[in-house]
């Protein structure tokens, strides 16, 4: 049998952690152990910045000319999401709205922040700090989400809780 109890299953919890890890761990393309090693040589840093504005030049062409496919098909993903979480109150569907909105808000963000560091003549030193800062962005976002989550998953389930809890 499955267990639709979303917020009480360990493996929500192991996902949604790993999901933020990953998604912190690179940003435009750049993990955070090349941000690291650039500080050491400076052959390292060129080819971070290399690498950053390589994916920064590609988020610059999606967010100019975006694909409609690919707009459409996540907007109905997300429609979908939405209408079960919220009209049907599907807890599954709950718990991926705290993945789904504010990967939503980043991908906007990170398009206006790739079109400004495009138009922006910085070197390489400047440019990582400020892929530094997308990074701790992305951060506080996913302690946001994750708060936001366990909060949720407190107030739904409380009487659950206490029970499982109270023996």
């Amino acid at each position: 049998m499955i267990d639709t109890i979303t917020f009480l299953n360990v493996w929500y919890w192991v996902f949604l952690a790993l999901f933020w890890s990953l998604i912190t761990n690179w940003t435009f393309g750049v993990s955070v152990w090349a941000i690291k090693r650039a500080k050491s040589s400076e052959e390292e840093l060129s080819l971070a910045a290399t690498l950053a504005r390589r994916s920064i030049a590609r988020t610059e062409r999606m967010s100019e000319n975006p694909p409609l496919f690919h707009w459409t098909l996540q907007a109905f993903v997300l429609g979908a999401i939405l209408t079960l979480g919220v009209l049907r109150g599907n807890e599954i569907a709950q718990g991926f709205l705290f993945i789904a909105l504010p990967m939503l808000g980043f991908a906007f963000w990170r398009g206006r922040v790739a079109l400004r560091l495009a138009k922006a003549a910085l070197t390489d030193e400047a440019l990582l700090r400020e892929i530094a800062f997308v990074r701790r962005v992305k951060q506080a976002l996913g302690v946001i989400s994750i708060g936001a989550a366990a909060t949720y998953s407190i107030w739904l389930n409380k009487g659950e809780i206490f029970w499982r809890m109270g023996g």
